[in-house]
């Protein structure tokens, strides 16, 4: 038990000091321009470096599954199984489903209340550090470092999302990942879970929405 807690601490401090390294970093690049090669250089030690470590041999119903696509292939069978799509022939669906197409053909209010760049700011403030990007590669450590006018291209983007009550399908993909349910890999297929990954900017939209 102690063990796991000091275990966890260590992580912890490790991820707060790539943190903050990073952060003088890029503190760095205002204060003093650097070239470009050692700007690239810096860059391709984060890219070099991965942390994911292969999927042993797959075993499945006495069927093996050796390359990442066999893998890929049979995790998604089994996600595809286990998240299915609502009966729509159910009563509960159905109501649901009507109120969604009601709403959906009602007119957009007009006094609807917009984001203001304050409060982008602040949202992108008090977002966590360490979620990792999504499909856009746009972490909240690049949000954060964006200039005003970046921000207030952003801020459009939001409220013009609000206007039309239409969000951007890059938003709503996540990149799924298989994980171990307990420490170790298996070569049963039932023994790993997924984990999502979405837009930061997509996140960071979730929180400016009004209730």
């Amino acid at each position: 038990m102690e063990y796991n807690k000091l275990t966890s601490k260590l992580r912890k401090n490790i991820d707060e000091f790539k943190n903050n390294s990073w952060k003088k970093f890029i503190e760095s690049l205002r204060k003093s321009p650097i070239s470009s090669v050692q700007f690239w250089r810096r860059i391709n030690k984060f890219k070099k470096k991965s942390s994911a470590k292969a999927f042993p041999r797959l075993t499945k119903d006495g069927i093996e599954y050796n390359t990442d696509a066999e893998k890929s292939n049979l995790f998604g069978m089994l996600l595809e199984k286990t998240f299915t799509l609502n009966d729509m022939t159910d009563k509960k669906t159905v109501g649901v489903m009507t109120k969604v197409n009601e709403f959906k053909e009602s007119p957009i209010e007009n006094n609807i209340e917009l984001i203001t760049i304050s409060e982008l700011i602040n949202a992108i403030k008090k977002s966590t550090e360490r979620s990792s990007a999504g499909l856009d590669k746009k972490t909240n450590i690049m949000l954060k470092n964006l200039p005003l006018k970046a921000l207030k291209e952003i801020l459009s983007l939001f409220n013009l999302s609000l206007l039309q009550s239409k969000v951007p399908k890059n938003w709503k993909i996540a990149s799924i990942t298989m994980i171990p349910k307990k420490e170790g890999m298996t070569n049963d297929p039932a023994s790993y879970r997924p984990i999502s990954v979405t837009s930061c900017l997509g996140k960071n939209y979730g929180k400016n929405n009004r209730k």
